[in-house]
């Protein structure tokens, strides 16, 4: 199992659902060019632990919601643009 941690904190994560981590090397010949690690998509719960370690953000996207009244080619932009800081 593979755990999530946040400044030293384990985040609460599904019972059902596993992370899955993928390393790839594109030259053989030399194994430490080309390396790369990635995993898909997960979820985890909207628990009291993990919400106080992602308040932020989720006080930013209610911020972007109000300011953009539901439009959501704004919201898309002001992401960006804030994230582009």
């Amino acid at each position: 199992m593979v755990n999530i941690y946040i400044q030293g904190q384990l985040l609460d994560q599904y019972d059902d659902e596993v992370i899955e981590l993928t390393s790839s090397v594109l030259d053989v010949g030399d194994l430490t060019k080309n390396t790369g690690d990635f995993s898909k998509t997960f979820t985890i719960p909207a628990s009291p632990n993990n919400n106080k370690h992602f308040k932020g953000i989720l006080t930013l996207m209610e911020y972007l919601l109000r300011q953009v009244n539901g439009d959501c080619q704004k919201l898309l932009s002001r992401m960006v643009s804030l994230m582009a800081m």
